[in-house]
């Protein structure tokens, strides 16, 4: 039998719980807008979430301006970024 690390465990029951609680709400969501929901798609959908949110909001981190709407925004290095690049690499 193949070893499995407490770790391994811990953040597999992590995953699939949050995965079920995200299935539970956009189900719940969908029937009050009487929309149907394809599941396969949307559970491929929710794995594949953190590998792309966690390095788009690493290179944010790093990028000091950006266009938007036309215009270009510069950024303000502030410990507010950071803190929200850290939430959105959660998800809390």
């Amino acid at each position: 039998m193949a070893y499995i690390s407490i770790f391994s465990v811990i953040a597999i029951s992590l995953i699939a719980i949050k995965i079920l609680v995200d299935i539970f709400f956009i189900r719940s969501v969908a029937q009050d807008l009487r929309q149907k929901i394809d599941y396969p798609v949307l559970t491929a959908s929710l794995l594949l979430y953190p590998f792309y949110i966690v390095p788009v909001g690493l290179l944010s981190l790093f990028s000091k301006k950006y266009n938007w709407k036309g215009r270009i925004v510069k950024k303000k290095r502030s410990l507010n970024s950071l803190f929200l690049i850290l939430l959105m690499i959660f998800d809390i």
